[in-house]
């Protein structure tokens, strides 16, 4: 066995993260199989105002992720309010509800399940969680809802690691006048003296401006073909936003391209990565060592070694099935005293709604560890500009080194 099959077995064989499916047995709960589980998400500017994402055993619990704005009037900065609510199901009454946590009225709302419990994204910035910690560190694993109304995350030994009743809120009205983050009405400065009538001196009242902000509202400044030239959200909404690129990416002169991003947007992925290094075509090769070893006869994981790839991406893990595109690029062995690998590979996509697309994975590989995630640092076509990280679990594997991975990615793009 060459140096490079010791090396992809020892890789390939210690990928084993499960699939990001939400597991419902038993009944009224969901145990996380991935470091990031996602629950929910609500889009901005949608009909669709909450999204369940876990029942109590007997049904008559329901919690949700609630989407709500700013009601006229109520004062803040207009951004919108996402946070859980736990309702009766029969009633719609609220039992238990998370902080009011503003968020952009431009981003998507999501409710991941991952190493501090539940926790609430305003795009991609956190705001919102539960805190949750087990005890010597233990993974947390299981989101549970008791017919008492009561939801509990319990650690990967089943003890209690978080509980809302110990936290109880509920009926706070988010967006509404006076409640959280917000005044209980319109501060007296932000209306005309008088209200716009008999000002005094001899004063006209002031008309909107084409550009800015009036009022509360916020309008569109216009830039280049009647795109948006900078960011028109609220410039602070309470939470820990980040720019959110609504914008001409580039404005050349005298006419030059520029490029409009849009809204950001999540996508899940899941494809089978196919690694053969056996047979006469291999899509796997070792292509350089160190000074002074012969190419193929060093020892596993030689600090030096460079591996090109050019690995097929398909639907199934059948190696027949359909072709959805290649990942190409390099891997190579860059540690002295521990296996370590450092991937540079573009994954192009040539089939379905985003083909003509890749992601770029750029990643530092303990390829030892047993749990293993890998950064994606930019993107082309639809997933320019995009950022996220690749879950691997590897399917199948043979004695010579050739593997069939499972990849589910989570890329933050722009629409």
């Amino acid at each position: 066995m060459n140096s490079f099959t010791s090396l992809i077995i020892f890789f390939l064989s210690s990928s084993l993260l499960l699939l990001p499916t939400i597991s419902t047995t038993p009944s009224g709960t969901i145990q996380r199989t991935t470091k990031q589980l996602i629950l929910a998400t609500i889009p901005p500017n949608s009909d669709q105002l909450s999204s369940p994402f876990l029942s109590s055993p007997s049904g008559k619990y329901t919690a949700y992720l609630i989407r709500h704005d700013t009601a006229p009037g109520a004062g803040g900065f207009g951004n919108d309010f996402c946070y859980i609510q736990v309702q009766d199901t029969s009633s719609g009454e609220s039992v238990w509800e998370s902080e009011c946590a503003p968020a952009s009225n431009e981003n998507t709302c999501t409710l991941v399940f991952d190493d501090k419990g539940l926790e609430v994204f305003d795009g991609s910035n956190p705001i919102w969680d539960t805190g949750a910690e087990s005890a010597d560190d233990n993974p947390l694993e299981m989101l549970e809802m008791v017919d008492e109304g009561d939801m509990r995350i319990r650690d990967q030994l089943g003890e209690l690691a978080w509980k809302a009743s110990e936290d109880p809120r509920a009926n706070q009205g988010c967006g509404l006048p006076g409640s959280a983050g917000l005044a209980p009405a319109r501060p007296p400065f932000a209306e005309p003296i008088g209200g716009g009538r008999n000002l005094p001196f001899g004063q006209q009242p002031q008309q909107q401006s084409s550009g800015g902000v009036f009022n509360g509202e916020i309008s569109q400044g216009m830039g280049v073909n009647g795109q948006p030239l900078v960011d028109h959200s609220a410039f602070y909404s309470g939470s820990s936003k980040g720019v959110e690129v609504e914008v001409l990416e580039y404005v050349g002169i005298e006419g030059h391209a520029h490029h409009y991003l849009g809204k950001e947007k999540v996508t899940q992925l899941h494809f089978f990565f196919h690694d053969t290094i056996s047979g006469d075509n291999p899509s796997a090769v070792l292509v350089a060592q160190r000074n002074g070893t012969k190419v193929g006869n060093g020892s596993p994981g030689q600090f030096g070694e460079v591996y090109v790839i050019d690995d097929p991406l398909t639907e199934s893990p059948d190696p027949n099935s359909k072709v959805v595109g290649h990942a190409q690029g390099l891997y190579m062995s860059a540690g002295q005293k521990e296996l370590v690998l450092v991937f540079a590979v573009d994954f192009g996509f040539t089939s379905g709604e985003f083909n003509g697309s890749s992601i770029s994975v750029l990643s530092r590989n303990p390829v030892l560890n047993t749990d293993r995630e890998l950064a994606v640092v930019g993107g082309r076509g639809k997933f320019r500009m995009a950022r996220g990280f690749a879950n691997l679990h590897t399917y199948s594997i043979n004695t010579i080194g050739d593997a069939v991975v499972e990849y589910n990615v989570t890329v933050f793009h722009y629409e």
